[in-house]
């Protein structure tokens, strides 16, 4: 799942297999077009536009602004949308070692 935001409606984009087959006309998009939507941080860079199946101007920004975990949105996609009742989330770290953070300011 990619989370991105259109800024004219305020509304989410999830994008995933799920609503590429329910709501196709919005979330039709090619790989590019939805990472591309998802990583244009407000400030750093422009956002991302172009027109939608239906024809529709979309403006997308950076999906943090309103989906700071999209694993969270991903459980809820799956237990909600999907109905399965046994989901596992495995999460990978990009941060650096909270202990040594906090031995470090410690000192």
């Amino acid at each position: 799942m990619i989370a991105a935001f259109e800024f004219n409606s305020n509304q989410p984009r999830f994008y995933s297999k799920y609503f590429k087959s329910e709501l196709a006309g919005y979330y039709d998009v090619t790989l590019a077009q939805a990472a591309g939507s998802s990583a244009s941080a407000p400030i750093y860079f422009d956002p991302n536009s172009y027109r939608n199946a239906l024809g529709l101007k979309e403006t997308l920004v950076d999906g943090g602004i309103i989906c700071n975990n999209p694993a969270l949105y991903a459980y809820l996609l799956a237990k909600y949308l999907k109905g399965h009742k046994e989901i596992r989330v495995v999460s990978l770290g990009t941060g650096k070692d909270i202990e040594k953070i906090e031995k470090s300011m410690k000192s």
